[in-house]
């Protein structure tokens, strides 16, 4: 089923699927609105949402709940790459995004947190913002930003990393939320890096942490990496087994998903490594843990190349994402960026893909039969059919 696509919606262009389940039940998709073509930003990109209260078998109308302006794509503002967090502590939807003013995207966010002048005009930076629902997705309050409290005065570029955030659950930082981002730390584009910001206030206020790797001075010039290969970008986090783990694009030439853990509630990041069983073409992955059958599992979605976005693939950790015994590939064509969510009532994972440039797709994953095949000992390769 296409859950964005053209004709459903304001635009021709649809992409950076974040999907969650509520506690009553409640699917909430979002996507970006692009109008003038498949391109980030600049662009006019606006924040839209679906809702669905049968499991993702059907959804309500799209819906814009932040809409920016421009009639061409240099002159428009964007709202781009959407990060959904269910707290359960407080029933509240968030929803994270990045906004640039009309011309400006990754490659020329200036320096500085950013405001307005006298005549109400935007510096030209990046701005990391957040709105909220506290009814299932219905209603969405004003966006607030949050630059003053986790935008280094030195970074240009600061993003949401495109999927969901987490809520802690249990342990010495329960109920703290956990959002991936990264940021450049010049205003010379690209040399990025990922981060985890946290609020323990419930989304009132929020902190950045350490770097998910830590680069060696000598290999940064004001900001500026030395090699294209020491970038890690696109971030998800999941908890497991008393720590967070973070699955990371990465530009690193073994083309394999970047793997850190965090003992701290995502302040600060060690072991930092490569999975093997995860190829990555340097593009978003997805990463969900759930409990089934009383079992902590870890879920990986990902194009299954080194080269190019294609063959959606799942596997499935049973010891907290350090080995990868299990994969399914489910989609054999075009897959980009993903996000995932748990169905309980009927023991799938809802998986929301970009087919292409434009379209953002649903697929389901029974999860027992993942679940069956590992207990029988079949392999990655076996299950793949590979």
């Amino acid at each position: 089923m296409k859950v964005f696509a053209k004709g459903l919606g304001n635009a021709e262009h649809y992409r950076i699927p974040s999907v969650v389940r509520t506690a009553k039940g409640t699917v909430i998709a979002a996507a970006d609105e692009r109008y003038f073509d498949g391109s980030d930003c600049p662009n006019r990109i606006d924040k839209v949402i679906r809702r669905s209260t049968d499991g993702g078998k059907s959804f309500t109308p799209v819906e814009v709940i932040v809409r920016e302006s421009g009639e061409t794509q240099m002159t428009s503002s964007s709202a781009i790459d959407p990060s959904l967090l269910y707290d359960e502590g407080t029933d509240t939807v968030f929803m994270l995004y990045l906004h640039t003013p009309a011309g400006i995207g990754l490659a020329n966010s200036k320096r500085g947190k950013g405001g307005k002048d006298a005549a109400g005009n935007e510096y030209g930076t990046s701005y990391l913002m957040l709105c909220s629902s506290r009814d299932e997705g219905v209603t969405w309050s004003e966006p607030v930003c949050l630059n003053e409290q986790v935008k280094d005065d030195s970074f240009g570029f600061i993003g949401a990393g495109p999927g969901i955030g987490i809520a802690i659950k249990g342990g010495k930082y329960a109920g703290r939320l956990v959002y991936p981002i990264y940021y450049g730390m010049s205003d010379k584009q690209p040399s990025l890096m990922a981060a985890a910001i946290y609020s323990d206030d419930h989304g009132k206020s929020w902190k950045r942490g350490a770097p998910l790797r830590e680069t060696p001075a000598e290999l940064i010039s004001d900001g500026v990496f030395a090699r294209d290969d020491l970038q890690v970008t696109e971030t998800q986090i999941a908890q497991v087994c008393g720590a967070l783990i973070a699955i990371a694009r990465n530009h690193d030439g073994v083309r394999r998903a970047a793997r850190a853990y965090s003992y701290d509630g995502g302040a600060s990041w060690t072991e930092y490594g490569y999975v093997q069983e995860i190829r990555q073409p340097v593009c978003q992955m997805s990463v969900l843990s759930f409990t089934f059958e009383g079992e902590e599992l870890l879920a990986v979605v990902h194009p299954d190349d080194e080269r190019e976005r294609v063959r959606g693939t799942v596997h499935i950790s049973f010891d907290g994402g350090k080995s990868f015994p299990v994969g399914h590939t489910f989609v054999e064509g075009g897959f980009l960026y993903s996000s995932m969510c748990y169905l309980p009532e009927s023991g799938e994972l809802l998986v929301l893909y970009e087919s292409d440039w434009e379209t953002i797709e649903e697929s389901r994953i029974e999860v027992k039969r993942l679940y069956e095949l590992y207990r029988k000992g079949h392999a990655d390769r076996e299950l793949s059919g590979e």
